[in-house]
């Protein structure tokens, strides 16, 4: 009796089967790693590679009806390197890293992309408010020094006009605060606003008939303006401040001489 390469169990002298698991008698050299058949004079297995020449062998009739792999084998190889489960693993973790840093990559990527278009966005929206802000602000200022200036005109017609009325008292409300028209009241003369205190101090004088006209009006800042004016041929100079629409200062002119000298 011999023992069945398989299962190990006592087979009779001439069956061809094993009675307990009916695997073929075994005849022929198998490789005891995989179960594929070999030559007598084999030293490696030609299916799986490993070494025989130290190992039991086993002999069969035919290949058994697995293809002989261990649990620990694959059935694939590529390159002569057989692709085991460890190696399937450590390849399945290598490309789930790459495309976890493609992702993170990828978000960087865009985060950068999304800030900088913001903040560029953001900072050309101030640029641009703060532009119109100053614009608008020159024109608030060129808008206020355009009123003085008119007011300051539309004062100077009324009292250069000497051929004309005297300034009335709506005229003096009109363009002249309270504290200004204190400093032109007077009680002589019968109490009259002295408003020629605008003019030059020749005052009357004729000294060139009656040419009398604004030459230029100049700002000085804070409100004060420089007002340059012919009154009857005399140069005048005369420092005038506008706020708020109306004339709350002046300081008179003091010389009866020409700006130049």
């Amino acid at each position: 009796m011999k023992k069945c390469n398989y299962c190990g169990a006592q087979i009779e002298d001439g069956n061809l089967f094993c009675t307990e698991c009916g695997k073929p008698v075994s005849q022929g050299r198998v490789c005891p790693h995989c179960g594929v058949g070999i030559s007598d004079d084999d030293v490696f297995c030609s299916n799986c590679g490993k070494n025989i020449s130290d190992k039991p062998v086993l002999t069969s009739t035919e290949p058994p009806h697995n293809t002989g792999l261990s649990s620990n084998d694959t059935c694939h190889s590529k390159n002569g390197t057989k692709l085991t489960p460890r190696n399937n693993s450590k390849r399945i973790h290598f490309i789930v890293l790459a495309l976890v840093f493609v992702l993170i990559g990828a978000a960087l990527y865009g985060y950068k992309n999304y800030y900088e278009t913001k903040y560029n966005d953001e900072e050309f929206v101030s640029l641009t408010e703060l532009a119109v802000k100053k614009e608008i602000d020159n024109d608030k200022v060129e808008d206020t020094s355009l009123s003085d200036t008119k007011i300051i005109n539309e004062w100077y017609s009324i009292v250069l006009d000497v051929m004309g009325d005297a300034p009335s008292d709506k005229d003096m409300d009109k363009y002249l605060s309270s504290n200004v028209k204190k400093r032109l009241w007077t009680e002589d003369y019968e109490g009259v606003y002295e408003y020629y205190r605008f003019r030059t101090a020749a005052v009357d004088s004729n000294l060139n008939g009656d040419v009398c006209k604004i030459e230029s009006i100049t700002s000085d800042g804070d409100g004060w303006y420089i007002v340059k004016y012919l009154d009857q041929g005399w140069e005048g100079l005369t420092k005038v401040k506008v706020k708020d629409g109306i004339i709350v200062d002046f300081v008179e002119d003091k010389s009866w001489k020409s700006w130049d000298n």
